[in-house]
């Protein structure tokens, strides 16, 4: 089964220069590189990206919300590399689980080691089982992402794409808009304490031009589709992400984005 379809493979062409390799049913890079490679370029991706905000946050004076925010921008482009780069999905979901374990065993060690470490820890309380904590809770929405879309085929891939983008800039932008300018708290009996509603409207501000993006070039919307369908996805995970509770946001803000973008799609084409 391949990461995207026929339909849309011009558009991911224009944005990404990738191919589709029709013969062996997968997507490669036009330097025709393996998964091998692909396992590295992730690996660099990761890290490079990392260690740059890490020695940014190291040598700067910066709010520590703003560092830890950064990596969530990461992240979200990381879906749509692993998707595009690796030529079988069940070789991105090995080398998620595999960057995953690894990761654990490294960061304990070396925070051991050196103790230091903790402080470049992107966590509240620079505390390095947060960063695990939810390092494993995103790349597990990632396998759980990937092989939903794989059983619904791979014309709704691009959907996984637009989940993982609508969490990483509308979740960043909710916790420090409500931090420095939230005053509207919602009520604490149906929502977490701390949740505003500035917080949920900078979410929608910041995640729906991604998102917009994502449904033209990958999923080839027309401007009309993929302004109606953006702004629904964005306000549905504005209200995912407010209810969500402990950090449990990197979960449910991917999946039920993604899904109700399959959902608002589906519709769409049901009423034209």
């Amino acid at each position: 089964m391949v990461f995207i379809n026929e339909q849309n493979s011009a558009a991911v062409l224009a944005v990404l220069s990738f191919k589709k390799l029709t013969a062996g049913g997968s997507l490669r890079p036009m330097t025709g590189s393996s998964n091998f490679y692909g396992f590295i370029f992730l690996l660099l991706y990761y890290i490079i990206a990392a260690g740059i905000i890490s020695l940014f946050d190291y040598l700067t004076d910066y709010r520590r919300e703003w560092i830890r925010k950064s990596y969530h921008i990461i992240y979200s482009f990381s879906l749509l590399l692993i998707l595009y780069i690796f030529s079988d999905w069940y070789i991105a979901v090995l080398v998620l689980v595999g960057i995953s374990l690894a990761a654990v065993i490294i960061l304990n060690l070396s925070v051991k080691l050196v103790p230091g470490l903790k402080q470049l820890s992107i966590s509240r309380k620079s505390s390095i089982k947060e960063v695990i904590r939810q390092m494993i809770y995103l790349h597990s929405t990632f396998v759980v992402l990937i092989l939903i879309f794989q059983y619904l085929g791979e014309q709704y891939i691009f959907h996984a794409v637009v989940g993982v983008m609508v969490w990483g800039f509308g979740d960043s932008a909710a916790a420090l808009v409500g931090k420095f300018i939230g005053k509207r708290e919602y009520d604490d009996i149906i929502f977490p304490s701390g949740k505003t509603l500035e917080g949920s409207l900078g979410f929608m501000g910041a995640s729906y031009f991604p998102a917009f993006l994502v449904l033209i070039f990958l999923g080839g919307y027309n401007l009309i589709q993929a302004f109606i369908t953006a702004a629904l996805i964005v306000a549905f995970a504005s209200l995912v992400e407010a209810l969500s509770r402990k950090g449990l946001d990197t979960i449910t803000i991917p999946l039920f984005a993604a899904l109700f973008s399959v959902l608002a799609q589906r519709l769409y084409l049901y009423l034209i």
